[in-house]
């Protein structure tokens, strides 16, 4: 379930927020953290296939990769202002002052509503096509999972 989550998001969220609007990755993202993220990645996953269960010594290994990034992003915070672009801090700045917090709201508001009635819509139409093609509803809420799980 771990693994559909996460491919839930970063194929189907990060997809449709670049559809949205272009993501821009800082320098440090792509050369530090994205790789850092795909070994993690990989450890896990070979931790997770190697046995019936995660091990004492592999549950170690896994909190202190979890320190570890822990401490890269304390570090980062404190340092993080060496990476950045100062023509960036400017145009983000004038970014800011550009939206209004009424307008911020408003999406808020409507993004609140739009997740409610959304997560409505998957639950009734996976209960509808499990019916339909006379599949168990666990079989289909399992499937959907990764998705709703991520908007609960």
């Amino acid at each position: 379930m771990c693994f559909g989550s996460n491919a839930c998001n970063l194929l189907l969220i990060l997809g449709l927020s670049a559809i949205i609007r272009p993501i821009a990755f800082k320098k440090e993202t792509r050369l530090i953290e994205i790789p850092m993220c795909l070994v993690v990645t990989i450890i896990f996953l070979a931790v997770c296939n190697l046995g019936q269960n995660v091990t004492r010594t592999e549950g170690i290994g896994l909190i202190v990769l979890f320190a570890l990034f822990i401490a890269y992003t304390i570090f980062m915070a404190i340092k993080g202002e060496k990476f950045e672009n100062k023509e960036d801090i400017v145009k983000e700045k004038e970014e800011e002052k550009k939206s209004s917090l009424s307008k911020e709201i408003i999406y808020v508001i409507i993004g609140v509503i739009a997740l409610k009635f959304g997560g409505d819509f998957t639950v009734d139409n996976s209960v509808f096509l499990a019916e339909m093609f006379n599949i168990s509803e666990k079989i289909i809420s399992v499937t959907i999972l990764a998705i709703r799980n991520k908007s609960s």
